[in-house]
C-alpha cells in the first residue's frame, strides 16, 4: 500500500515537473526523464525509496508518458468544447406534494433510540470540564 501511495505522489510530481507547462502542450516521451529524476523528486517529497520502487515507479511513469503521447497525438480541432457524447436529458419526476401523516413527531419519537421531555435524546458532541 506505501509503494501505491509514493508511486502516485511520485508520478504526479514527476509529470507536473518534468512537463513545466500544461499538459496541453506536452512534448514529453519516457526518453526525456531519468531515473535519478523520480529519486529527487522522492527526496522533495521527503519519501524514502528503494531502488526496486524506483524500477517500479519509472515503468509506471513511462506508460503514463507514452499514453499522454498517444493522447497528443488525437486531432481535436473539430470536436465542439462544449459537446456531449450522450445526450443527457432530465430524468426527475416531478415533486409530488404528499398528505401530512397523523402523529408525524410521534412517530419519530416512537423510533428513537432514547427521548426525554418529547425531544430525542442524543450523545453530547461538546463536553466541557466543570
Amino acid at each position: 500500500m506505501l509503494l501505491a501511495q509514493n508511486s502516485t505522489l511520485i508520478i504526479a510530481g514527476a509529470v507536473r515537473s518534468i512537463a513545466g507547462r500544461s499538459l496541453r502542450n506536452f512534448r514529453l516521451s519516457s526518453m526525456d526523464f531519468k531515473k535519478e529524476q523520480i529519486q529527487y523528486l522522492a527526496e522533495l517529497a521527503k519519501l524514502e525509496v528503494s531502488q526496486p520502487e524506483i524500477e517500479v515507479m519509472y515503468g509506471q511513469l513511462s506508460n503514463i508518458l507514452n499514453y499522454v503521447g498517444q493522447l497528443n497525438e488525437v486531432t481535436i480541432s473539430e470536436v465542439d468544447k462544449f459537446s456531449d457524447p450522450v445526450k443527457n436529458i432530465n430524468v426527475w419526476r416531478d415533486d409530488m406534494v404528499a398528505p401530512p401523516v397523523d402523529n408525524a413527531r410521534q412517530c419519530i419519537l416512537d423510533n428513537a433510540p432514547q427521548q426525554e421531555d418529547g425531544l430525542i435524546k442524543a450523545k453530547p458532541v461538546f463536553h466541557y470540564d466543570k
